[in-house]
């Protein structure tokens, strides 16, 4: 539902920030549970539903009865984006303890190769998609709100379209395994840790080609690859260690305190 923060024109003073902001949550949730359990009814994941009932209160449905509902329901100035952001890490974090990486170790490298055939064919046929689309619109049949600053070149065009093709809705599909358990099983491992190659190097691409348009060269993608590279590189050492230290404090006190809670979501 992220979407429906973004779509919306009405300001609101900052005193009603946190009485629409109850009221948007309770809109949002009753929403989700009610249309998670009819997506259930009809054999789907309950994400399925929560994904509707998002459409549901956004522009394409609530906003097609009455343009002025969207924002009058959901005004701009009320951090819903950035509380589902929150929610969203939470939750991913929370699909990551329950992993094994005993059997993550044992698929990486089936992983890979099922990421590589899923990202290779979806941007070859996104590339060729695009290539054809944009001669299309060389006729004027694609009409911008706003015009281009400058043109964008065909080939860029192309590579932007193919490498947007390549990106998985990676949470979906995290919710999806482990409201049917399958996150515990090999082939669920195998789809996460595929869904999760898939979607660095789609995301690096797509920088690179965001890069390109913008600047005419991939370096701007350089930066945000370096600084995921120095975040691994933390993890995995003084990430690690501390980890480590917890582990053993938690053994010694022989129960989850306070502190050892406050220090993990301090982590997250």
């Amino acid at each position: 539902m992220l979407w429906i923060a973004e779509a919306t024109s009405k300001a609101i003073a900052p005193h009603e920030v946190v009485l629409y902001l109850l009221l948007n949550l309770a809109i949002i949730i009753a929403a989700a549970r009610l249309m998670g359990r009819v997506a259930r009814r009809l054999g789907q994941p309950a994400v399925i539903g929560e994904i509707t009932a998002g459409i549901l209160l956004g522009p394409t449905v609530l906003g097609r009865i009455n343009s002025d509902w969207p924002g009058d329901i959901f005004p701009r100035g009320v951090p819903l984006e950035q509380i589902s952001s929150l929610g969203l890490v939470l939750f991913m974090f929370l699909v990551g303890l329950e992993l094994d990486l005993s059997v993550i170790r044992s698929q990486a490298r089936k992983a890979v190769q099922i990421s590589l055939a899923g990202i290779l064919l979806p941007f070859a046929l996104g590339f060729a998609l695009a290539l054809g689309l944009y001669s299309v619109n060389q006729g004027g049949v694609f009409h911008p709100a706003e015009p281009l600053s400058e043109p964008v070149s065909k080939y860029t065009f192309a590579l932007f379209v193919g490498a947007a093709m390549c990106i998985t809705a990676f949470p979906i599909l995290a919710r999806m395994l482990v409201e049917t358990g399958l996150y515990r099983t090999a082939v669920g491992v195998t789809t996460l840790c595929a869904a999760a190659v898939d979607d660095v190097i789609a995301w690096i691409a797509l920088a690179g080609v965001v890069g390109i348009a913008q600047g005419g060269s991939p370096a701007a993608a350089g930066q945000a690859f370096v600084l995921t590279a120095l975040f691994a590189v933390a993890l995995a050492t003084v990430g690690r260690w501390g980890l480590n230290k917890l582990a053993k404090r938690y053994e010694a006190t022989g129960h989850l305190t306070v502190d050892q809670v406050a220090i993990v979501l301090c982590g997250v």
